[in-house]
């Protein structure tokens, strides 16, 4: 694994960072019906193979965020996932860090998204499904049920597009970079959206309340334990 330096260079003697990690960088697209949280990007990481990795020796995960609220270090909900993270991918270390405000530009993902917002540039995506004149959320005499359906169809649709044609051959620093879709509606695994409510409710509210949920509290204090202790 090569940190981060301004050593490498592209195909016009442009100065890029080295991707920090082993293989290639990796996107993650996601519809506006699916929630975006630190549970969320969990079950992202989770998805990359982790435990396959840790399996195979690979046991140190460093994590280089930005300071948003979904991945602030310093928020305890933020903090509860990340310990349960370690402690069920079986992880002898995890390093979750972040650049000082005002420097995220040298944030690699900043670096990534270059070549990938270029490809998209003057690019249409088909907000209407195949047949039809007019995009879902204008089709009024439709039940809600059967309106969000065809809306996940239409973003599921546009993620297939990206992937499949716009972002087929992008690279950066050298390698091609990999999209994974999350279909728009799915459930989310291994950390659900009402799991992540109510853990961030329990979490947000007070210590007594916390308390009296006696086997969340008890979920809690295992995973802020590591935490604190690794701090």
């Amino acid at each position: 694994m090569e940190p981060s330096s301004l050593k490498t260079k592209d195909h016009l003697g442009r100065e890029q960072f080295v991707l920090p990690q082993k293989d290639q960088a990796t996107i993650v697209l996601r519809s506006p019906h699916s929630p975006c949280n630190i549970a969320t990007h969990m079950n992202d990481i989770v998805r990359l193979a982790l435990k396959d990795e840790v399996k195979n020796g690979k046991s140190l995960l460093v994590l280089l965020v930005d300071g948003g609220a979904d991945f602030n270090v310093n928020h305890t909900v933020n903090e509860f996932y990340y310990g349960r993270l370690f402690r069920e991918c079986n992880l002898d270390a995890l390093i979750v860090t972040s650049y000082c405000p005002g420097e995220s530009a040298l944030n690699p993902i900043e670096r990534v998204w270059s070549p990938c917002t270029q490809a998209l540039t003057s690019v249409y995506l088909p907000a209407t499904l195949e047949g039809e004149s007019r995009p879902p959320c204008a089709q009024s005499t439709l039940p809600p049920e059967q309106r969000r359906a065809k809306e996940h169809r239409v973003f599921n649709n546009a993620m297939g597009l990206i992937k499949e044609r716009y972002w087929a051959h992008i690279t950066y620093a050298g390698k091609c970079i990999d999209t994974l879709v999350q279909k728009s509606g799915a459930p989310e695994e291994p950390y659900s959206v009402d799991e992540y409510a109510t853990v961030h409710a329990a979490i947000s509210g007070s210590a007594k309340a916390l308390k009296q949920e006696t086997a969340l509290y008890k979920k809690c204090m295992r995973s802020l334990c590591v935490i604190w202790i690794a701090e």
